[in-house]
């Protein structure tokens, strides 16, 4: 059942990913994302009655836990906005991933406040997140879907736009 609890939020950050770029694409493509921000806050305060009739004991936490709540909640909200401003400037599949760069700073953080030990498999993981995160962030491109591949006079693949064999080619699909 973890499991199924461990993808679950993954996959609906996935959804509210493409909800955010249609929005900010549609609606706020020329003003500012606060608005959205201020909007989703108001349905969140909305649904704050339906939290406490589904689980009344949320309301019981010691003053300074409130606190420290409101504090993750206003840097949730920061960090928000950071992104809906760079989901404004580019494609949803440049910038969510580098939103997991999170877990980078979350494993340092733990590791520096927290004296969490980190083993092999922690490291590698982290290893493998900032690769990627580098080969995401190299090569940028133009708005469309991107097909890569090598030209090859032999096998009649793709050829680059002036005519030499063999370098690599960027073919863009623009969706219209």
């Amino acid at each position: 059942m973890w499991l199924l609890y461990a993808f679950s939020g993954p996959v609906l950050w996935a959804v509210s990913t493409h909800i955010d770029k249609y929005l900010v694409d549609r609606y706020f493509r020329h003003s500012d994302t606060a608005v959205l921000m201020v909007f989703t806050a108001f349905v969140g305060v909305l649904a704050l009655p339906i939290i406490g009739w589904l689980q009344p004991r949320v309301f019981e936490p010691r003053p300074w836990a409130m606190g420290v709540m409101a504090l993750a909640g206003i840097l949730y909200i920061g960090a928000m906005l950071f992104y809906l401003r760079a989901i404004q400037t580019t494609e949803a599949s440049e910038i969510a991933p580098l939103f997991q760069t999170s877990t980078l700073f979350t494993v340092l953080l733990a590791w520096l406040l927290l004296g969490e030990m980190l083993k092999w498999r922690q490291f590698a993981g982290v290893g493998l997140i900032f690769l990627g995160v580098v080969a995401l962030s190299l090569g940028g491109r133009k708005h469309g879907k991107a097909l890569t591949g090598r030209s090859n006079a032999a096998d009649g693949g793709l050829r680059s736009g002036d005519g030499t064999v063999g370098r690599p080619v960027q073919v863009v699909c623009v969706e219209g």
